[in-house]
């Protein structure tokens, strides 16, 4: 038998202890609730994580890597945002994600889904290397977010919540 994950809320043992316990075919990542503590978190076999569901779907479909966008919030995303060709981690998310998130997306309140998936649409390309509103080169597969008519934001900008194109000067 197998199991994708276990999600356990008030477990008597510590789960990075019950990790241990178990052995090192089972890993561990605290609950995304931080409020909870260690006695709850999600308890899975080593190696197997989004990233590994991802490749299985592209192959299947036969689609190109290439163009692939993944949209994560926590930790248990990681590895599927690192591989994905854009990796866009929701603002707020875990240090651990937004560095190695492509672009930032707002969260629910702000529909930052709806807007990425519209800058998204509206983009010349989802890879573009550099900034489409003023030609500025982007650095390190951090691709800006741009869509015409509407503000561009640079990884960096997204990260600071800053306009990365304030209003030119006399």
């Amino acid at each position: 038998a197998s199991f994708g994950k276990v999600s356990c809320v008030e477990s008597p043992t510590p789960i990075p202890e019950l990790a241990e316990l178990i052995g090192p075919e089972v890993a561990a990542l605290p609950s995304s609730i931080p409020d909870l503590g260690v006695a709850a978190g999600e308890l899975y076999l080593a190696g197997m994580h989004k990233a590994v569901g991802m490749r299985i779907v592209v192959e299947a479909m036969g689609l190109d890597p290439a163009g692939v966008v993944a949209v994560g919030d926590g930790l248990n995303d990681v590895e599927m945002l690192a591989e994905a060709a854009v990796g866009v981690a929701i603002a707020g998310s875990h240090p651990r994600l937004l560095a190695v998130a492509d672009r930032l997306a707002a969260g629910p309140a702000e529909e930052g889904l709806a807007t990425l998936f519209a800058d998204l649409a509206c983009s010349r390309s989802l890879l573009e290397q550099s900034c489409l509103a003023c030609g500025a080169p982007d650095r390190a597969r951090r691709r800006p977010l741009s869509c015409a008519g509407r503000p561009v934001r640079h990884w960096g900008a997204l990260r600071a919540q800053q306009d990365p194109h304030p209003a030119a000067g006399p």
